[in-house]
C-alpha cells in the first residue's frame, strides 16, 4: 500500500469512529439540541454544594477577618499578574488578535 491509502484509510477509520460515538453524546434524559445537558446539570448542581459549602464561607471570612490594606495588597498582587499574563482568550479565537508582547506571550 502507498502513503496515499494508508492516509485515506486512517482517515475514514476515524470518521467511522467520530460517527459511532457521536451517538454515545445523549443521555435518555437530554434535549435534542444540548445533549449534554443532564452532564451539565450534574456539573452545575456540584458547583453550586461547593460554593455554598466552601467558598462562600471562606470569602465571607476572608472578607470580615482581613484588614482593608491586605485585601488591597492581595487584590494588587493578582492584579499585577493580569497584566503580565493576560487571558489568552482572544488567542483561541478563529480571529486572534496580534499577541501582546508580555513575558507570556508565548503561553
Amino acid at each position: 500500500m502507498n502513503k496515499k491509502n494508508v492516509f485515506r484509510r486512517r482517515v475514514a477509520v476515524l470518521l467511522l469512529g467520530a460517527a459511532l460515538l457521536g451517538g454515545c453524546a445523549s443521555g435518555p434524559n437530554a434535549h435534542p439540541r444540548d445533549p449534554l445537558e443532564p452532564f451539565n446539570r450534574g456539573v452545575s448542581e456540584f458547583n453550586e454544594a461547593v460554593d455554598g459549602a466552601v467558598l462562600k464561607p471562606v470569602a465571607t471570612a476572608y472578607r470580615d477577618v482581613a484588614p482593608d490594606l491586605v485585601r488591597t495588597g492581595v487584590s494588587n498582587f493578582f492584579g499585577n499578574l493580569r497584566d503580565v499574563c493576560p487571558p489568552s482568550t482572544p488567542r483561541c479565537s478563529s480571529n486572534p488578535a496580534p499577541r501582546p508582547r508580555t513575558p507570556c506571550a508565548w503561553v
